[in-house]
């Protein structure tokens, strides 16, 4: 069984908000109370943003759109069992200026 943990978000939490063209860097960790963890998939608005099996799992995110969205990370372990975490972001209107790297971690 894949033992997800909850995140831990630096800069950010779920429902926080963010301005459009913001770049967000996702990492994220899990553990396996049982065995090992195969793979960690990010999926953004239901899409996947591809896999990572070698900590830490982490993917780029660039030129975020106005909206709510949702960020899910799926981990699967050497049995195939999975665990899950959700969060929803919303990207407001650009003000001024370009956009700001920011980091989201889950631990």
């Amino acid at each position: 069984l894949a033992t997800f943990l909850q995140p831990l978000f630096y800069r950010t939490s779920d429902g926080q908000n963010f301005e459009e063209g913001a770049n967000l860097v996702v990492e994220t960790t899990a553990n396996d109370s049982d065995g090992t963890i195969a793979q960690v998939e990010l999926f953004y608005d239901g899409i996947s943003q591809g896999q990572d099996n070698t900590l830490p799992y982490n993917w780029f995110l660039e030129n975020l759109t106005v909206g709510t969205h949702t960020l899910k990370v799926v981990a699967t372990d050497d049995e195939d069992a999975t665990g899950e975490q959700t969060i929803s972001i919303t990207v407001n209107e650009e003000n001024t200026g370009g956009g700001e790297s920011l980091w989201l971690q889950s631990g």
